[in-house]
């Protein structure tokens, strides 16, 4: 049996795809009541009503409901002119449609009653037939369903490779797979309608290849939604089969035995997906009798139920949160400090949904997740590569391990006052004047965030690939705060730090791989030995013999996801971790941990996990969906388009690294193939659904447009505000009913300018272009400050010991507050000024002066900028707290004009003659 080449499928995705079917069968029902109403109708409402049919038509084939039977006959009754009939049908299809409730509707077709606590799916059967044998094929599976599955299936049977993975794009209700050894390669259907989403979805197979189209099928669907469960059925030899195919099938059946284990199987599969072990022991516990003679008063509601006090306490919560609340680790509800249960088993069912080795849940935010890996991984005199702009709980990290902090610049938007990303040149000279110093051993850890508070990603693979070409034991920790909800569409998924970790792996143990290296080694390598200039320029390339994948992701589950404040995950894929670094990641988490931890958090982390592992797909294209609205209505309005601008890859990645040449990209099918080309090529992409709305043009800041306006007046909270911009952020909770709040209430705002500018007197305009021009002409975003020599980790390179300079700060004899006024004063005489606290103005909202750092000309311009209620370590009545002079050995530091001036006169003196014989 051949090797299974995979080619990657293009993921050119038309996000609206399902959105514009619930819309057509929207206009479908308006116009079909409209034609009941007038009996005969007139011609262009029945050419509508035949147009909307021929545009529905391909779609339903894919759909479980009303699923391709059912819209024959709604066709039907069209044919046979049966009008009130065709107006009743397509409104009880549109209605259950719009509702959901066509899932309860199928669950009572299939039992005969109402069954509330069942779950239906759909079932995508792959297999090549005939016109008579599909109701064949439904009748083999469907007869084994029962009521006590307690998941009923509905099935959506297609006949080819391209047809199953049209029905995996469009369809968000399947759940499970079934691919018969026989299946056609091409579609028959007239599929004119969904051209452009079939042009995304088509792939190359190599002819070369002898694996059977079916598994072929199997892998790109893995690829596309690896949360679907998949079963092959074989016609020859499933057992040999079984032991050349990937992982990817859960199970393989020889298909002319008995289809009875087939549907057990799909039914345990999904069931064990829906499953949250440690939510449904709080639910259990919740419901059972406990006498408590422990902590928390307030456990089972004991000093609440009966408190005449506390009864709108009650009222607002109602009772399940307070019987679920406990300080016991016992009767199932598991030990976070050391889980072995139903808290480990939901920790199991994260990291299969993640694609991690191992997942922890930290119920103190990713500030703790964040520390908690630091802690594990590094100590005194290790170097840490550091993305300056990254969140404050990392800087704050290297204060507890004392490792040495060494500082990479990001790309600087200066009109925006928005930090890029570090480019990979950037990484790759560090580390390379590492190596020329003979440091790199030194070098443990590498932190990045993706993607950033303005929507920024990372190529995480391409960085990974050759950062281990210079440090093949580096270990790599991406911040993915705001990215939790990456894993579940295909090209965001490609950009996490697990998905490129468990592909790196198996791309090195590749012996593909390890041929192109062996020429990669003759042709370069020969030439260019050890690290230098030309490893700068060159694509480099990993020794399989001794790179290892250490590579760990945190991320804020309830930013993005159905969690309660403070729920995060680490993901851990580090082939080290169990030989080297579990016992310490346990005394790290256990440092960093609350030993009472809220369970609520906990039993929510579970049940998110469980959303986005049966749900994922389909919300968040939709949320993606939702983030595409609002940046067109932003940028194509007439009206909004005059003040406010969506800001896009052009204005947010240079053109350097955008090779794909994608520009604002999102709108059309042509659009899509270089925004997909971007996902896959780029350095750095922009996630759509981190909206930077810029205000430039209304003369109005991100923060007056925030608090005055969208908060104020209109109750809407926004994400994150600079100088001139203010995010806008999409998420699995955004409704297209909000999105549209929100566009009305910024055309409010358009049109309050716009009543503004036309009354402006010339003096008014004057001043209005003065107030405009604070909001346009931004200060330089300041460069990386050096360290100290006192604080340097090694005379020869730039890493600082910031644990010293911060504990040094302690000590007020050597301290001193001084204004940001005379802060710039000192410089500008030539003097130093050393930080002895952090500095974190708001914009950007990360360090811009840590402690030991040398404060420069540039940062204190940018900090007066900026109004003192923005820059946190800033004390409004005593200033900045800096070392004092003395505190680096000179009682009396005078200027370099003083210094120059006493080294002159003092080579005078030995110059010039005594006068003495």
């Amino acid at each position: 049996m051949g090797k299974l080449t995979q080619t990657k499928p293009n993921l050119n995705v038309h996000f609206n795809a399902p959105s514009v079917r619930h819309d057509t069968w929207g206009r479908l029902r308006r116009a079909a009541l409209s034609l009941s109403a007038e009996k005969n109708g007139t011609q262009s409402l029945k050419k509508e009503i035949a147009d909307t049919l021929e545009t529905l038509k391909p779609m339903e084939v894919y759909m479980g409901y009303p699923g391709n039977e059912e819209f024959k006959r709604i066709s039907g009754l069209w044919q046979e002119r049966d009008y009130t009939g065709f107006a009743l049908a397509v409104s009880e299809t549109t209605e259950l449609l719009e509702t959901g409730d066509y899932r309860r509707e199928i669950i009572k077709r299939a039992l005969g009653y109402e069954a509330p606590h069942a779950h239906c799916f759909d079932l995508l059967v792959v297999k090549r037939f005939g016109p008579e044998q599909e109701s064949k094929i439904r009748e083999d599976l469907l007869q084994w369903r029962s009521e006590n599955d307690g998941f009923i299936y509905n099935l959506v049977v297609v006949d080819s490779f391209e047809d199953a993975l049209m029905a995996i794009m469009l369809n968000f209700d399947i759940q499970a797979c079934v691919i018969h050894g026989d299946i056609a390669r091409e579609s028959q259907q007239s599929l004119h309608a969904l051209e452009g989403l079939k042009q995304s979805l088509t792939t190359k197979v190599e002819s070369s290849s002898e694996m059977p189209l079916a598994v072929v099928l199997g892998s790109f669907i893995n690829q596309l939604r690896p949360e679907i469960n998949l079963f092959l059925t074989s016609e020859v030899s499933p057992e040999k089969l079984a032991g050349d195919v990937q992982v990817w099938f859960d199970r393989i059946f020889y298909s002319h035995e008995s289809s009875s284990e087939l549907h057990l199987s799909i039914v345990k599969a999904v069931a064990n997906r829906y499953e949250t072990p440690f939510f449904d022991a709080v639910k259990k516990y919740s419901r059972e009798p406990v006498g408590t003679f422990h902590a928390l008063p307030i456990a089972r509601g004991n000093s609440v139920f009966d408190s005449p006090w506390l009864k709108d306490f009650f009222d607002f919560y109602g009772s399940d949160i307070f019987l679920a609340e406990s300080s016991a680790t016992t009767g199932g509800l598991d030990s976070i400090l050391q889980p072995t249960g139903t808290l480990k088993a939901a920790q199991e069912r994260a990291a299969e949904a993640y694609g991690a080795k191992t997942t922890v849940f930290a119920t103190n935010g990713t500030s703790m997740s964040n520390k908690v890996v630091h802690q594990a991984l590094t100590c005194p005199g290790d170097i840490v590569l550091l993305d300056r702009a990254c969140h404050e709980s990392h800087h704050l990290s290297f204060i507890l391990t004392g490792a040495s902090t060494y500082y990479l610049d990001s790309y600087a938007l200066d009109e925006y006052s928005i930090s890029g990303g570090v480019q990979l040149v950037t990484v790759k000279r560090a580390l390379i004047d590492l190596a020329e110093k003979g440091l790199l051993e030194k070098v443990k850890m590498i932190i990045l965030t993706n993607c950033t508070f303005d929507g920024l990603t990372y190529n995480v693979q391409a960085y990974m690939e050759e950062i281990l070409a210079i440090k093949p034991d580096i270990i790599f920790l991406w911040d993915e705060a705001w990215f939790a909800f990456a894993r579940f569409v295909p090209h965001y998924r490609q950009r996490t730090a697990m998905h490129s970790a468990r592909v790196l792996s198996d791309k090195f143990s590749s012996v593909e791989y390890r041929r192109d290296y062996k020429a990669y080694k003759a042709k370069f390598l020969s030439k260019n030995k050890k690290p230098g200039d030309a490893w700068v320029k060159q694509k480099l390339m990993p020794d399989p013999a001794k790179v290892k994948i250490r590579v760990y992701a945190t991320q804020s589950t309830h930013k993005t996801l159905s969690c309660f404040r403070q729920g995060s995950m680490i993901h851990i894929w580090d082939e080290c971790f169990t030989e080297h670094v579990s016992d310490q990641f346990k005394k790290s988490y256990l440092t960093h941990s609350t030993t009472s931890p809220n369970y609520q958090i906990l039993a929510s982390m579970d049940a998110s996990r469980r959303q986005v592992h049966m749900e994922g797909y389909e919300l968040v294209q939709r949320q993606i969906e939702m983030a595409l609205l609002i940046r067109k209505t932003i940028n194509d309005h007439p009206l909004l388009s005059q003040y406010f601008c969506a800001l896009g890859p052009t204005e947010l990645i240079p053109e350097e690294y955008r090779v794909s040449g994608v520009k604002s990209g999102f709108k059309g099918a042509q659009d899509w193939e270089v925004v997909a080309r971007a996902w896959d090529m780029d350095d750095f992409v922009l996630d759509p659904c981190r909206i930077n709305v810029y205000t430039g043009k209304t003369g109005i800041s991100g923060f007056e447009i925030r608090t005055k306006y969208l908060a104020d007046k209109h109750n809407i909270q926004v994400n994150k505000t600079g100088m001139n911009t203010f995010c806008l952020m999409t998420n699995v909770g955004t409704t297209r009913s909000s999105v549209a709040y929100l566009i009305n209430c910024l055309v409010q705002i358009a049109e309050e300018c716009q009543k503004r500018d036309k009354g402006h007197s010339k003096a008014q305009r004057k001043k209005f272009e003065e107030q405009r021009r604070k909001v346009t002409k931004l200060p330089a975003l300041p460069e990386i400050q050096k360290f100290h020599p006192k604080y340097l980790h090694d005379s020869k390179i730039i890493a600082g010991k910031m644990r010293e300079a911060y504990f040094d700060g302690y000590d007020c004899d050597a301290t001193e507050y001084i204004s940001i006024d005379e802060i710039g004063t000192r410089i500008a005489a030539g003097r130093e000024v050393v930080g002895a606290t952090f500095i974190v103005p708001v914009p950007p909202g990360y360090p811009m002066i840590a402690p030991g750092q040398i404060i420069n000309q540039q940062s204190i311009i940018f900090l007066k900028a900026l109004n003192a209620s923005e820059i946190i370590g800033l004390d409004p009545d005593l200033g900045v707290r800096v070392f004092r002079e003395s505190h680096f050995g000179k009682s009396k530091i005078g200027t370099k004009k003083k210094v120059a001036r006493k080294r002159a006169k003092r080579s005078q003196k030995r110059a010039k003659p005594s006068g003495k014989r």
